[in-house]
């Protein structure tokens, strides 16, 4: 008789969880060897996303833990990096806090009869042009539009909107025909009607005088950072600024790095987090920087120049901020994302232990890139009674190309009576 531990349920979402598992771990793999720095450096002078996934905590054995829904696996004490722009595997699951996070505050907001808006900024921009010298001009512009008269009138403390706070979602795309489209999305929480608008057109897309003032403002503020001049200027009066209002706007940052299928119809929901496949290029196409880490991972040069250049530009930067007292009106906790995506605590309601693995068997792993077809496997067949045997036997027979597969393993140091624990480059 199966119990909740030994049964194997396979269902088309858990299948698409365990490809996930091999996708997002392939992609991590391509991301170490784009970022890692072969100059002698010591580990802690790379990027740390180079040691996501191969960093171990203690000297000991990891344990190996199986979700019940066999959706999922993982391996125990085992550091992860936290970067959601350079790591796929950490942005995946930062992606969904934050999404649990925002949705929860949207439940509440709307509860209280509030409303919200979603206003999306962008600018012009042309191939070529280097994305650091983009964020800047960019970055200026928006804080002086969030200072002005105008916006405060509206969206200050004692606006006429009442809003009680925002959020803000920093993105890139990357495109052959222009180049990096940087753009950041604001979801505001404030009173119905805070626009003067009416009903929205059918791409959602609302519109009034207020609206049209706020884009006129925000295209001179750009042209002020001379991110706008006369030849694009009436490209960007027409989309500089998108306004749009409801649910429609929760669900377009709540939804970022979450569902992987969501088509044609919520493409413009897309945010950097997406890695669905695209291995070719289209003059009109843009694509997530995990995109051209999908590119990269099949020889894609430019790709991989391209991923290189967004983390150098991003790296430091937050991709969801909440404006100060937003998350403790809500009753939501602070949670960085280095905490956001490291390991879990045992919880036996939801998974159970398969069995461990030592050192030498996750050198192995990591060597011939076979990290996350072990988890795909164990989340799908680890509901057998002869756990350790399958995770040995699997383990053994891997293979496949094999590069390098040095850990960072934290050994006990000892000075008299104190004692403290340092990372030290292993290959088992």
């Amino acid at each position: 008789m199966n119990s909740r531990y030994t049964r194997k349920i396979d269902t088309p979402d858990r299948e698409r969880s365990r490809a996930n598992l091999i996708h997002r771990d392939g992609l991590r793999r391509q991301a170490q060897t784009i970022l890692h720095v072969k100059d002698g450096r010591p580990h802690n002078k790379q990027h740390r996303t180079c040691w996501c996934g191969r960093h171990v905590v203690g000297e000991g054995v990891m344990p190996v833990m199986r979700s019940l829904d066999g959706a999922k696996a993982r391996v125990g004490s085992i550091k992860t990096c936290g970067s959601v722009w350079a790591c796929p595997v950490c942005a995946a699951k930062v992606a969904e806090v934050r999404r649990r996070e925002l949705t929860y505050a949207m439940v509440q907001h709307t509860a209280q009869g509030g409303n919200a808006y979603l206003l999306t900024f962008t600018f012009p921009h042309y191939k070529g042009q280097a994305l650091n010298d983009l964020m800047e001009p960019f970055d200026k512009a928006r804080q002086s539009f969030q200072n002005s008269k105008g916006w405060k009138k509206v969206m200050g403390k004692d606006g006429t909107a009442k809003r009680i706070g925002g959020v803000t979602s920093l993105e890139v795309t990357y495109g052959m025909g222009n180049g990096w489209h940087p753009h950041l999305h604001m979801l505001v929480f404030c009173d119905a009607g805070a626009f003067g608008e009416g009903e929205a057109d059918e791409q959602g897309r609302l519109t009034s005088k207020a609206i049209d003032y706020f884009r006129s403002e925000w295209v001179r503020l750009l042209e002020k950072r001379k991110l706008v001049d006369s030849n694009n200027r009436q490209w960007a009066n027409q989309y500089a600024l998108d306004v749009r209002g409801g649910k429609g706007a929760a669900e377009y940052i709540a939804k970022w790095g979450h569902d992987e299928q969501w088509g044609m119809s919520r493409e413009l929901t897309s945010s950097h987090a997406k890695t669905g496949k695209r291995e070719t290029w289209g003059t009109k196409n843009h694509y997530t920087p995990f995109q051209l880490l999908v590119m990269s991972n099949v020889g894609d040069g430019h790709a991989t120049c391209a991923f290189r250049e967004f983390v150098t530009a991003f790296d430091g930067k937050r991709m969801l901020t909440w404006s100060p007292g937003l998350k403790s009106h809500f009753g939501i906790e602070e949670m960085d994302d280095n905490t956001a995506s490291s390991e879990q605590e045992l919880d036996l309601a939801t998974e159970n232990m398969v069995g461990i693995i030592t050192q030498n068997q996750l050198t192995r792993l990591v060597s011939f890139g076979a990290y996350g077809k072990f988890l795909a496997y164990i989340a799908e067949h680890g509901h057998l009674n002869n756990g350790q045997q399958l995770i040995d036997d699997w383990i053994a027979e891997c293979n496949g190309e094999r590069r390098s597969g040095t850990l960072l393993v934290d050994h006990m140091q000892i000075n008299g009576n104190k004692y403290w624990y340092e990372a030290v480059e292993t290959i088992a």
